[in-house]
């Protein structure tokens, strides 16, 4: 009996959840986690995620506009990945906050907690958004054949 059971996926419940998703990063960008009372380094790695996750869900939404839009060849098939792939995005803006710190530290370089640090974000960004590319991963492709 419930190997007959299918749920029927609908892609406006995926392209509303992915647009809520946004807005819910793009809140706590803005505000910054002002309210909060951490120190300003957590603070910063934990906007840092936040860019990280805002990234992933754009390239997300741009993923989803193009195979159910454009290309008309969407598959419910692919939405683990809708799912998961903005969490990986905010590991990897953590990850890369991490990084730049340790390089930073490892150079000498002194860090200046008392100001927001706009480059850490953009990098967090640009991280959440290229996903695996980002980490300098490449694809192992098998040959078939």
């Amino acid at each position: 009996m419930l190997s007959n059971f299918k749920i029927k996926f609908e892609p406006i419940f995926l392209c509303a959840t992915l647009c809520v998703l946004f807005v819910l990063c793009l809140l706590g960008i803005i505000t910054g986690l002002g309210k909060i009372m951490l120190p300003l380094e957590i603070k910063s790695m934990l906007v840092s995620s936040l860019f990280g996750l805002f990234g992933a869900t754009i390239y997300c939404i741009r993923g989803f506009y193009v195979n159910y839009a454009i290309d008309k060849k969407f598959n419910s098939e692919w939405l683990p990945w809708f799912i998961f792939r903005p969490l990986v995005g905010l590991a990897i803006g953590l990850i890369y906050h991490i990084f730049l710190n340790g390089i930073i530290l490892f150079l000498g370089a002194q860090i200046n907690n008392q100001t927001p640090k706009w480059g850490f974000f953009a990098i967090a960004f640009y991280a959440g958004f290229k996903g695996h590319k980002a980490l300098f991963v490449s694809e192992v492709k098998e040959k078939k054949g």
